[in-house]
């Protein structure tokens, strides 16, 4: 897995970006210390522009990478969670966070599917 370094805008410490693979004509990196995941176009050829960060909340951040790590496997809804974060009491809450996730990926050509009873699925979208 191959590493880089980023600035912070905190001074000099650095974050690191880890691979978490290719889908979709897009490789993708993250940074955990930032909770940002790192675009890059697979086609330097393509017109269109396609290099770009997507900023996430911690919580919304610690629920996507494991889904984008093992795509197109189901994940229990406890891999998906951290903390003081009941599924059963905040089912809403955790629709919510989901929604954005969703809305923040979306044009990615990446779909995250509910797994009811279980949890979540992320598959790269056919069309």
């Amino acid at each position: 897995m191959k590493q880089t370094r980023i600035s912070r805008k905190s001074g000099s410490d650095s974050a690191h970006l880890r691979e978490i693979g290719q889908v979709q004509g897009w490789r993708i990196r993250r940074c955990d210390a930032l909770h940002l995941l790192l675009l890059d176009a697979l086609n330097e050829n393509d017109p269109v522009v396609r290099n770009h960060v997507i900023v996430f909340t911690p919580r919304e951040f610690r629920m996507l990478v494991p889904l984008l790590e093992q795509m197109n496997q189901p994940l229990p809804f406890d891999a998906l969670i951290d903390g003081p974060f009941d599924v059963r009491r905040d089912r809403n809450l955790f629709r919510t966070h989901m929604a954005r996730v969703r809305k923040k990926i979306a044009h990615l050509g990446i779909v995250i599917r509910s797994a009811k009873g279980y949890g979540y699925l992320v598959l790269a979208d056919p069309e």
